[in-house]
């Protein structure tokens, strides 16, 4: 009769599969490139290799616009996992223009909701509302920044009249 123990057991973690995360933020308007992508790997054996179709080799890639990027990710065994992540950009394109009103002032138009305007006037002085509308003397206004809900900004240039 024979008894055998096994005190331990022994696992090699460099013949595990590669495990990506990913974590991504698209771009937040459809002419910026603010989007960026970070992976995660996990499994397999370090130290890893990346190989961005933007031609990084970093575990993370910035300054995106929409489109679809691919990292090769290989492990120092050699074994390779391909991933396909995709920036979307918003749908449409924030337009802002002006609207003259009845008593001769202007009011901001836009296609998407407004979250603030900046506005400078005719003496340098920088001012904020968060009233969308709001409606101004283009006397008095030379400049308005106006932001949407997504962050995107859009400027107005008023010619100064006397």
């Amino acid at each position: 009769f024979w008894l055998i123990v096994i005190t331990s057991l022994f696992y090699n973690a460099s013949f595990a599969q590669l495990s990506i995360a990913v974590d991504k933020r698209d771009p937040t308007c459809i002419d910026e490139s603010d989007g960026r992508i970070k992976l995660t790997v996990t499994g397999g054996s370090a130290p890893y290799i990346f190989d961005w179709s933007t031609g990084s080799s970093r575990d993370h890639i910035i300054n995106l616009s929409g489109g679809l990027y691919t990292c090769i990710v290989t492990d120092s065994n050699g074994t390779t996992q391909t991933i396909n992540v995709n920036l979307m950009s918003p749908k449409k394109k924030f337009e802002v223009s002006l609207n003259k009103t009845e008593n001769s002032s202007y009011q901001i138009v836009s296609n998407m909701a407004i979250s603030q305007m900046l506005y400078i006037d005719s003496e340098g002085m920088i001012h904020k509302t968060f009233d969308s509308n709001f409606l101004f003397d283009e006397r008095k206004v030379l400049e308005v920044y106006v932001t949407n809900n997504h962050g995107c900004t859009s400027k107005i240039s008023l010619s100064q009249s006397n």
